[in-house]
């Protein structure tokens, strides 16, 4: 993939700080994650819903971001891409990046209906097919480029890999990864393959020296099962932004739930990371908590940030402590995120926005 990479501001780039800056935004359900790296130059990977697309703005403000050389979409989910519109609109974008066209624009009524079981609705076909039509428009605006596996996004200060897209993966093992998952590939057990948007995402390894940040988007369960077994071609990771939302759907919840899954143990114990964030909403109840409770006990594991609180469900026995949960709930919560700043040496410092917390965490 060819995308031209450049510093639009000197001054930006002589001034910025010698640490890479990862802003996770509470944006409800969904993934908005804005990355500023040392050289100044920045990206946003996934936008977030529409009705927060504000909330994802103001913290780009705050982060001194005021144009965006990348934004890239992990798959078109209105959770993760409905705010790109609105950002664009008060933006310069100069690089769109996704997957490629929508696995689900365009399909029957029929198709739906079989898609969302017994959560179908009249109007869902035409409500994707309208938000979708937007975000094709909005791209005219920029270059647009289609990111496969083992292409590389050349911004510059972080080396930034795809390690899938289009429900295809990198097939040869990273550096330092490829050994045996056989334990943790054993207690996971195959489902049906997924055939919609969230089997296509963009997944992204963000690297600076020693350090790893990997975000999947929505990426389920047969597809994750591919990175990590039965080697793990990816290989530990500092930093984890937790796979859909840590959807974990129970069998019983129908066939078509449970295989659109994600966070198999393959996945969790490969990547084994040493700091996980969740993004999700207050809500919870549906997703049960198989993935919540595998994250919270995975041995090693040294912090858990959360965007949000959960309220409800069973979820809610896992949420991390205090200081680092973000949104807690109530009126008129301001724009809210989880701050990763990473250095070279594999160290990095985590800062919750609610209440100024901050944890470093020293370099292997």
């Amino acid at each position: 993939m060819k995308i031209l990479s450049l510093c639009v501001a000197a001054a930006l780039c002589l001034n910025a700080a010698q640490t890479l800056d990862f802003y996770v935004v509470d944006v409800g359900q969904g993934n908005a994650t804005i990355v500023v790296t040392p050289s100044g130059q920045t990206m946003l990977f996934d936008a977030g819903p529409v009705r927060t697309a504000g909330r994802v703005l103001a913290v780009m403000k705050e982060a001194g971001v005021d144009h965006l050389d990348y934004m890239v979409i992990s798959h078109f989910h209105e959770d993760h891409f409905g705010g790109a519109m609105e950002i664009a609109s008060k933006v310069k974008v100069a690089n769109f990046v996704d997957h490629g066209p929508s696995v689900e624009a365009g399909r029957s009524d029929e198709w739906w209906k079989g898609l969302k079981e017994g959560a179908y609705r009249s109007d869902m076909r035409q409500i994707y097919d309208e938000l979708y039509g937007k975000y094709t428009k909005t791209i005219e605006a920029g270059n647009h480029s289609v990111i496969n596996p083992g292409d590389s996004i050349p911004i510059k200060g972080a080396d930034v890999l795809a390690v899938c897209s289009r429900g295809k993966f990198i097939t040869k093992p990273l550096p330092g990864a490829g050994k045996s998952n056989a334990a943790a590939c054993a207690d996971t057990e195959l489902r049906r393959d997924d055939y919609e948007e969230d089997g296509q995402s963009v997944g992204l390894l963000l690297t600076l020296g020693k350090f790893r940040f990997i975000q999947l988007g929505d990426l389920t369960w047969n597809f994750s099962y591919n990175f990590f077994c039965p080697n793990n071609l990816i290989g530990n990771v500092d930093a984890y932004v937790i796979t859909h939302h840590a959807r974990s759907y129970p069998k019983e919840s129908g066939e078509n739930s449970w295989s659109l899954s994600s966070c198999p143990k393959a996945e969790v114990y490969g990547l084994h990371p040493r700091v996980a964030i969740l993004s999700l909403s207050h809500g919870g109840g549906m997703r049960r908590d198989d993935a919540m409770k595998l994250i919270h006990n995975m041995p090693g594991l040294e912090g858990l940030w959360q965007t949000e609180k959960i309220l409800n469900g069973p979820e809610k026995e896992h949420n991390a402590d205090e200081p680092y949960l973000g949104n807690l709930g109530g009126a008129n919560v301001p724009p809210l995120y989880i701050k990763v700043s990473a250095r070279p040496d594999g160290s990095f410092t985590v800062t919750n926005s609610r209440n100024g917390f901050s944890k470093t965490y020293a370099a292997h």
